[in-house]
């Protein structure tokens, strides 16, 4: 199930859906659509339950591991919003880890190396 928030960032025109569903790892941001209102549409979807898959790679539990706080704010901050200022930010070029870490850094969280 999906719920949605109207208003990114003060913008009427775009709509970002937050849910649940199986996946391969904890998060997904899908391509952006435009409906059938011309609004934009981001999908954002989390599977919480593959982040304990995630903490046995020793490089992420040394890390101090992943926690569902991480997986929403990489998968948001991370993707979702680059989607929505209309530019990618991959997982392979750093850019949503480098994203990340700004979230890190204000919630007093050491950053993700990994």
């Amino acid at each position: 199930m999906l719920e949605t928030l109207n208003d990114m960032e003060g913008n009427p025109n775009v709509i970002v859906n937050f849910g649940e569903r199986d996946l391969d790892n904890p998060g997904l941001v899908e391509s952006p659509y435009v409906n059938q209102n011309g609004k934009t549409v981001i999908n954002v979807w989390f599977d919480f339950g593959e982040i304990s898959g995630l903490n046995t790679i020793p490089e992420i539990s040394q890390g101090g591991g992943v926690t569902e706080d991480d997986v929403i704010g990489h998968e948001t901050y991370g993707h979702a919003q680059p989607h929505h200022e209309g530019w990618r930010c991959t997982d392979a070029s750093g850019c949503a880890r480098d994203r990340e870490n700004v979230i890190r850094r204000e919630l007093g969280h050491p950053p993700r190396a990994f």
